[in-house]
């Protein structure tokens, strides 16, 4: 049964009064106070203007006060936020603007010129709204749990923008999770290198309020030495990225000559890390904890961590699911593997997306009803330090964290062992170990994960075969030991006897492309391998 909940209130808890910062760093600075009191005046004006869980509410801002102002504030007000990345194309905005059609939109004013065409309502002064700072005047919205809180976008298998509906409830168990995994306090300062458009990024965002712990956004990651900078000069104790964040810290920067005692840990997910990197990290600083994660956007972020002190003895593994995740690694029957044997990852619990925005097709895809009704959901008593051989589900080894949102005896077995639907088809192939580690082996469809970004191929190819010297190409992702997978494109010139200079496909692709899709690799092929169907090979 859905009760009324709001994740805004949740997170900010008691410290919404509180002195403490927030944010600090050599940009701005907010406490929480203040952070809340201008929260509570975004919340108040959404709902005087009549917005309400009918909304979706753009908000395109770097890491910075106006993006948690404004975002807290339309969840708030009960409200769907749309967090946009500010590096987005055009192409990428207009495709987010049909599907979800915003009432209205925040955007920060440096980027304002960017959004002049959009044809919506922008605000991007926050301070020329009423001032309302009494709470208790102005309460947050009745929001259900169940209700959507915000959009991310993520790219679907056609490279079409797909609109991940993530409701109050899903952040909230996530980052309860999260914060008893990682040991959270308010003790904890955390450097940002992620935006918090990006559900890794928003996720430290809502661990470390819920705890009443500080931010560093560090906005100049393109000079990597400032990440040890900034933790020496703030006292920073945690630091979290993808795997091109370590590449580039550990092969381009300093970052490993420096002592940073302050440090306590660092956090991986967003792709594998190859193991080299670990390894050169672990012994760089071998008394500060290392997290290896997995997770993606449908699943609220989290979905598995594997404890830092087994990153030497289970080298490659993500771990096991969250305290409130089941994960079980299942052939094409729907059957446990056995372990050495590959299938796909498929997760369940209360962490799981409500669904795409507008796009039944493709939710029916990724959620499984059936699935989950077959599987007998245990009691916090049988899981608690179980690993999980006998069923085939694969947790954590940590206990269930205690919070006085479960109650005590038989309410907290009722709720907990209550079946969550639906189950998700990640779409990741893994193998898992005798002891219930899992081992990711590769994806089932063929997106190319680069820096940190999520790249469809198809989107590549549509921009080079958009040139008339062109008559096919097809796109991959292939190792590189920096950016995690680099992209490969192979062409097929329209004319044979055609000189094609790969410098040229480059050069084209820089005019069509953001940055971060342009091919590092182009080949010159006279034609592209297929089946006897016609199909292209994907392993090219």
């Amino acid at each position: 049964m859905a009760s009324i909940f709001n994740i805004t209130e949740y997170l900010f808890g008691c410290n919404r009064f509180s002195d403490r910062l927030l944010i600090l760093g050599p940009d701005e600075s907010l406490s929480y106070a203040q952070a809340y009191h201008r929260i509570v005046a975004v919340s108040a004006w959404l709902r005087f203007q009549k917005f309400s869980s009918n909304d979706n509410i753009l908000l395109w801002a770097d890491n910075s006060a106006f993006f948690i102002i404004a975002y807290f504030g339309i969840m708030r007000a009960g409200c769907c936020c749309v967090p946009i990345d500010p590096r987005s194309d055009n192409v990428f905005l207009d495709q987010v603007i049909q599907l979800c059609r915003p009432s209205m939109g925040f955007v920060q004013p440096k980027y304002t010129i960017a959004t002049e065409g959009l044809n919506i309502r922008i605000c991007s002064d926050l301070s020329a709204l009423p001032a309302c700072t009494d709470a208790n005047l102005n309460p947050p919205a009745d929001t259900m749990d169940k209700d959507t809180a915000a959009i991310l976008f993520t790219s679907g298998s056609t490279g079409s923008p797909r609109g991940v509906m993530l409701s109050h409830a899903n952040i909230r168990y996530n980052t309860d999770d999260i914060v008893a995994f990682q040991g959270l306090t308010d003790a904890d300062i955390h450097q940002v290198v992620l935006p918090f458009s990006y559900c890794f990024g928003a996720s430290l965002l809502h661990t470390h309020l819920r705890v009443g712990a500080a931010l560093v956004l560090n906005t100049r990651f393109m000079f990597p030495d400032t990440v040890p900078e900034l933790v020496e000069m703030y006292g920073c104790t945690g630091l979290s990225g993808v795997p091109a964040v370590y590449q580039i810290l550990c092969r381009r920067s300093t970052f490993l000559r420096f002592k940073m005692p302050s440090l306590r840990f660092m956090a991986q997910a967003g792709g594998p890390l190859a193991q080299p990197f670990i390894e050169e990290i672990s012994n760089a600083f071998p008394e500060k904890a290392f997290y290896v994660m997995y997770g993606q956007t449908e699943a609220t972020a989290r979905l598995s961590y594997l404890p830092p002190e087994l990153i030497r003895t289970r080298p490659g593994s993500v771990g096991r699911g969250l305290a409130h995740t089941r994960l079980a690694v299942i052939d094409e029957n729907g059957q446990h593997v056995s372990p050495g044997q590959e299938g796909e990852i498929v997760a369940f619990g209360p962490n799981i997306m409500l669904g795409y925005y507008q796009d039944n097709e493709a939710t029916a895809t990724r959620l499984n009803n059936a699935l989950v009704s077959a599987v007998t959901v245990h009691s916090p008593s049988q899981r608690e330090g179980v690993v999980g051989r006998a069923s085939g589900w694969h947790n954590s080894i940590s206990p269930l964290p205690t919070s006085p949102r479960w109650g005590e005896g038989s309410e907290r077995r009722q709720r907990y062992a209550a079946p969550w639907r639906p189950s998700l088809n990640t779409g990741d192939l893994a193998t898992v170990d005798a002891d219930g580690f899992i081992y990711i082996t590769g994806r089932r469809s063929g997106f190319i994960k680069s820096a940190g970004h999520r790249i469809s191929p198809h989107r590549v190819e549509a921009a080079i075969a958009a040139w008339e010297n062109v008559l096919e190409v097809a796109v991959v992702g292939v190792p590189d030991m920096l950016l995690g997978e680099a992209i490969k494109a192979i062409v097929v010139p329209r004319n044979r006897h055609q000189k094609l200079e790969p410098e040229a496909i480059i050069a084209w692709c820089r005019g069509h492309l953001p940055e971060y899709m342009v091919p590092r690799i182009v080949e010159i092929s006279p034609g592209l391998p297929r089946n006897s169907s016609g199909k292209l090979v994907q392993k090219l």
